[in-house]
């Protein structure tokens, strides 16, 4: 058999039948295709990306999302954030970058930073 090391893995997948509710924080990448509820933090400029099948409620942080699926909550992204068209997101939004694609359901309030300049 061979042995895989998955110890210098940067990446998280929750899979589809995976239902996860409390705090979480990841430091890598991180593909969602199950369930979660609570808190997520994204570290170290992780991609979050919410699957077609995924429902994610709750406050979540990081640098860059990607939502093809639905999310419902609070949300801080630094840099990008991705509305897909099969992409449903209700909640309250600040990011520095949003991209909402046609038919994307957004019922949001929502905000985009400037980038400070001296």
């Amino acid at each position: 058999m061979l042995q895989s090391n998955f110890s210098k893995a940067d990446f998280n997948i929750i899979s589809r039948e995976t239902s996860l509710e409390g705090q979480f924080t990841f430091a890598g990448d991180t593909i969602i295709y199950g369930k979660v509820f609570g808190q997520v933090k994204m570290l170290n400029g992780a991609k979050l990306v919410i699957e077609k099948e995924a429902y994610v409620e709750g406050e979540i942080s990081g640098e860059n999302i990607e939502v093809f699926g639905s999310l419902k909550g609070n949300f801080h992204f630094s840099q990008k954030s991705i509305i897909r068209p099969t992409g449903l997101i209700e909640g309250s939004l600040n990011t520095h970058q949003l991209v909402i694609e046609p038919g994307a359901v957004v019922n949001l309030t929502a905000q985009t930073q400037n980038e400070k300049t001296n």
